[in-house]
Order: structure tokens, then sequence, then C-alpha cells
């Protein structure tokens, strides 16, 4: 059974162990808000050079949901086909 994604925005303060880092804008898909919140928070890691235990918090009051889709196949607008009708489209 396809689950709900939702397309999240973040557009805030990142802090680590409470001290301010920077503002910093990301996106992500995810089934929950607290999903998006680790998957922003490793994604600002890694494009950072941080070592992946490293605790950076963003707060959920600068997430956004600005997208859901009910099933993976049509997300940001593209459609999965099957290579028979690529084919007849061809």
């Amino acid at each position: 059974m396809p689950q709900k994604k939702s397309k999240y925005r973040y557009h805030g303060p990142v802090y680590s162990f409470e001290h301010y880092i920077c503002d910093w804008d990301g996106e992500t898909w995810a089934q929950s808000e607290a999903k998006a919140l680790a998957n922003l928070a490793y994604r600002y890691k890694t494009n950072n050079g941080l070592a992946p235990g490293t605790k950076i918090i963003l707060s959920a009051d600068h997430l956004y949901e600005t997208t859901a889709v009910d099933d993976t196949d049509e997300i940001a607008g593209y459609h999965q086909i099957t290579l028979d009708e690529y084919m007849k489209e061809a």
C-alpha cells in the first residue's frame, strides 16, 4: 500500500549543542515531520563536512509542508511510465 509522502522545506536557524551556527535552507521528501527534520539534519551534516554523529538541531517552527502525494510514482511533477508506454510515445 502506498504511503503518503510530503515535501518539506526548512528555512531557519541551525544549532549545534545550543550554539547558533547559521541560517539554512533545505528540502526533503518524508512521511512525517519528524523524519523530515532528521533527513534535513543529516543533509546539513553531509553538505558541511560534519561527522554523522554531530548533534544538529533544527526547529520544527521553521519547517513547512509544501506538497503531498499518495504514491511515489508522482513526485516533483514526474510520472513513472513503463517501457511499453515509452516506446508507444517515441
